[in-house]
């Protein structure tokens, strides 16, 4: 895990990738979320284009560890 880890320690997001169970936050987020609070509009288009990917973490790895096309 550390030499998978290791080749994005120069990312933006890699002091994430160890720390956090972003999966779980993911999946919260969506069980917890209310329609009814304002937001960021950002945060809502990421939301969408979480939602309508048929796989969000492929999605995320994607954009967020540079492997998008």
């Amino acid at each position: 895990a550390h030499v998978a880890l290791e080749g994005f320690a120069g990312h933006r997001f890699a002091p994430l990738l160890h720390h956090f169970q972003l999966s779980n936050w993911i999946l919260y987020a969506r069980a917890y979320a209310r329609e009814d609070r304002g937001g960021d509009d950002a945060v809502r288009a990421l939301d969408e284009a979480l939602r309508a990917s048929s796989d969000s973490l492929a999605w995320i790895e994607a954009r967020w560890l540079g492997e998008a096309p």
